[in-house]
């Protein structure tokens, strides 16, 4: 979002961010504006704003906003939809997320939910000018809820400048790494979607078959704690490092700092960190699913998998021990990482905004 926002300033667009607040956190820009919110069990830790802000909603209607782009069809996703339909003004919604997927952390059994989130997420799309989505597998799932409404996919952009140039060698030297071992980096929230024993057990088989192997768990989450202890019991304490989390500008020296980038998530739509990944010239490991294949192309790019350890362990393996192979992929990576630039990207969100103004305007009494 923050780089679709970047894009839309240079491009002569004012734009403002609404989001909850956050506990502790302070914001420097004043483009952004705060909603009273609640914030969740621990387990979450995601702060849900709270639609009890007249003071907020009287200062919307004074910026004369032209169109409102909501990231989520729940909570300040339902506030963007009220307001839009009170100021008459469009709406586009982006769904970045098989909601369904993620019902572990609602205390309610998933099969009573899936039914009424899928609902939901249709009801509200239908209430919008514009659907996106940065997948077209995605765009399948949100159909097969019942969208009627024309999906248009929007890759996610990244500003690919951040990650041209940039040295890993501080972090491999902060991390204790020296030039003979082959690192791997996974970077997220470390939380059950993201199905990080699975990367252990990866990484228990590949350390087996090449002693230098090093994998780097970047970012934190309410497993790291239990994720740290099964390591150790695992006896990959000296093979897993977990530098904790950092701020998102320092990612790209830790992506620099990889040989490889691995991931065991089955969830994502289309990951941000696979491409910034790319972006460092950094090839993919991956499982093979909807969201990993609209990016990586397999032993082009990176590598694709069966959902196994074994099976991640041996494409990882093998480019563990063939420092050819992942030259020659990084180089792919590189070049193919363009297709996700935020000139490209942002270009087509703002077609899908001026398709969505010009539904508005269709749509209004003359």
């Amino acid at each position: 979002m923050e780089a679709l926002r970047a894009f839309l300033e240079s491009e002569g667009h004012q734009v403002f961010v609404f989001a909850p607040r956050y506990p502790g956190y302070k914001d420097e820009a004043d483009f952004v504006r705060r909603f009273p919110s609640v914030t969740l069990p621990a387990k979450v830790r995601f702060p849900l704003a709270l639609p009890i802000a007249p003071g907020s909603l009287r200062e919307i209607a004074r910026l004369k906003i032209d169109l409102f782009h909501s990231h989520h069809p729940f909570a300040l996703g339902a506030i963007a939809q009220g307001t839009a339909a009170r100021l008459r003004r469009p709406l586009v919604t982006t769904i970045h997320t098989q909601y369904e997927r993620y019902l572990h952390y609602i205390p309610v059994p998933g099969a009573l939910l899936r039914p009424t989130v899928r609902r939901l997420v249709a009801r509200y799309c239908a209430r919008c000018q514009g659907v996106t989505t940065p997948a077209a597998g995605m765009a399948e799932v949100i159909r097969s809820y019942g969208v009627r409404r024309q999906v248009a996919v929007v890759p996610n952009g990244v500003d690919l400048r951040r990650f041209r140039g940039v040295s890993g060698e501080a972090v491999r030297a902060r991390l204790g790494l020296d030039a003979r071992q082959v690192v791997a980096l996974f970077t997220g929230r470390i939380a059950p979607e993201k199905n990080l024993p699975a990367l252990l057990e990866t990484a228990r088989l590949v350390a087996a078959r090449h002693p230098d192997f090093r994998l780097v768990i970047l970012g934190d989450g309410p497993d790291l704690p239990a994720l740290r202890r099964r390591a150790v019991a695992m006896g990959l304490q000296a093979c897993i490092l977990f530098p904790g989390a950092v701020p998102h500008e320092q990612v790209p020296p830790f992506c620099a700092a990889a040989d490889l980038f691995v991931t065991a998530s089955t969830t994502e739509v289309n990951p941000t960190s696979v491409i910034e990944a790319m972006a460092s010239g950094t090839p993919v490991v991956a499982y093979d699913t909807f969201g990993a294949r609209e990016i990586v192309q397999s032993e082009v790019d990176g590598m694709l998998t069966a959902h196994t350890p074994e099976a991640l362990a041996e494409a990882l393996g093998d480019l563990v021990g063939d420092g050819e192979k992942r030259a020659r992929l990084s180089a792919a990576a590189t070049r193919n990482a363009e297709r996700y630039s935020l000139e490209t990207t942002g270009r087509q969100m703002l077609a899908v905004y001026e398709q969505a103004m010009a539904a508005m305007r269709d749509a209004s009494p003359s």
